[in-house]
């Protein structure tokens, strides 16, 4: 009886036990659903909303530090300039396409819409034209430290969209000058693009950001185009003896701009810059969830910073080392969210801080940014053969005239690989320049696997 007793008292005392373990697992587990709800509304806030709830206006004590940039007088009147487009370019609500048609040369318009286009961006010709005084300077390629303390503030009055738009009037500016005869102009034009694309890289911030390198780049190409055949295409030119000597100087002066071109290296110090002082002001918002989070994944911006760093480290002489350091990365970070596939965009929660799911696509951006550069360096590359062949009657062999090599500077280096351009000799007299392309493989200039430019021999 005694013995019954026990044992119903010791089945009371598991019940008992098991109901206050069951009791204390409910509060627990109440606890941290109330805990991940207000995880999970400030992980909302992080990633939607960004810094919202930062006080955007309050300014930090080195706010302004970075001193002004000496491209930034460029760019300032470039931007305040009025600049019109003509009527007809609107013909078929095509507007894009009929510009581009028009700095082709492949679209007319009648001689007075030409006339008033002309003198409605007379003030964007004047501003070109002092734009293409002077030798580029070391100084415009300057980029200052980054204060620990710096909060970044952009120039809300830097207009991207503007910008571009009045690249393409300088371009078709430059097509009506060609049209013209007006060499020396279009030259000019030429040489303003040139500046412009490294200011470009800062109007910004007064230090080169990212999306600024990229326009850079894009406005390069811009150069490399129209104002670039006058180099290239134009042998009317050559009749002209102050064409002439103004196209030397113009290429001296475009090699000068190529070596002074901002790297991707640079922006991305900003953007390790920028990464740090976002997380910090996370952290003092949203202390507690960030904590959660730094412990169970690690801190977000380890892993990006980390690329930064080998990236930066990189040598700037060539984008193959660039290229591996981000192939590197990518391995690394798809390996640890599961792929690039479909899947991953489930595993990507799970595996990674959420802070760093969305990262953008660097192997692109670099791939892009290096086809434009060598885009710029090909042109100028083959200004100086034509004027070469001008004054010798021969190709350079860039294997031995060296002193042709030196004068090219960067043009003459392929900036892929860090060798020299490669050339070849066509059947038909002409010279082909070609750079290995993204894939970093000589496929012996074919066009589609390889950067290359076709230039003709001066007609004497």
């Amino acid at each position: 009886m005694h013995e019954e007793t026990g044992n119903a008292a010791e089945r009371g005392g598991l019940k008992r036990t098991i109901v206050k373990a069951l009791k204390i697992f409910c509060v627990f587990l109440l606890l941290f659903a109330i805990f991940m709800l207000i995880a999970s509304y400030q992980i909302h806030s992080l990633l939607v909303y960004g810094f919202s709830g930062f006080d955007s206006k309050k300014s930090g004590p080195d706010v302004g530090a970075l001193p002004e940039h000496p491209l930034q007088k460029y760019i300032a009147g470039f931007l305040k300039c009025e600049s019109y487009l003509p009527d007809d370019y609107d013909r078929k609500k095509s507007i894009i396409k009929n510009i581009e048609k028009a700095i082709d040369g492949k679209f007319e318009i009648s001689a007075k819409k030409k006339a008033n286009f002309v003198s409605a961006n007379r003030d964007l010709r004047k501003i070109a034209f002092e734009m293409a005084e002077g030798e580029p300077d070391s100084a415009e390629v300057s980029v200052p430290d980054i204060p620990e303390t710096f909060e970044v503030l952009f120039n809300l009055n830097y207009d991207y969209a503007g910008l571009h738009e009045k690249t393409k009037i300088m371009a078709i500016l430059t097509r009506l000058a060609l049209n013209d005869k007006d060499y020396i102009s279009a030259m000019k034009f030429d040489l303003a693009l040139m500046r412009l694309a490294r200011a470009s890289a800062v109007g910004q911030l007064n230090y080169p950001t990212l999306v600024g390198v990229l326009i850079q780049n894009v406005v390069l190409d811009r150069a490399s185009r129209t104002p670039a055949e006058t180099y290239l295409s134009h042998d009317e030119l050559f009749a002209d003896t102050a064409a002439v000597s103004f196209m030397r100087k113009a290429l001296a002066s475009r090699v000068s701009s190529l070596g002074l071109l901002f790297g991707l290296e640079s922006a991305f110090r900003l953007e390790g810059h920028m990464i740090r002082a976002a997380n910090a002001k996370r952290r003092k918002a949203f202390p507690w969830t960030m904590a959660f989070l730094d412990f169970f994944y690690g801190k977000a911006e380890g892993p990006i910073l980390s690329y930064i760093g080998e990236l930066t480290a990189a040598p700037r002489a060539t984008f193959r080392e660039q290229f591996a350091v981000t192939k590197r990365f990518e391995e690394r970070y798809y390996g640890l969210i599961g792929g690039s596939g479909p899947n991953a965009i489930f595993l990507r929660p799970l595996r990674v801080n959420p802070l760093m799911t969305h990262m953008p696509d660097f192997s692109g951006i670099f791939h892009d940014f290096a086809s434009l550069e060598t885009r710029g360096r090909l042109a100028t590359l083959g200004g100086l053969a034509r004027l070469f062949h001008f004054d010798n009657g021969r190709w350079p062999d860039l294997s031995k005239d060296k002193d042709f090599a030196a004068s090219a500077g960067p043009a003459a280096v392929d900036p892929l690989d860090g060798a020299a351009m490669r050339f070849r000799a066509n059947s038909d007299g002409t010279m082909t320049f070609y750079s290995v392309g993204v894939d970093c493989a000589d496929n012996g200039g074919d066009k589609k696997k390889d950067l290359t430019i076709n230039v003709k021999a001066p007609t004497r």
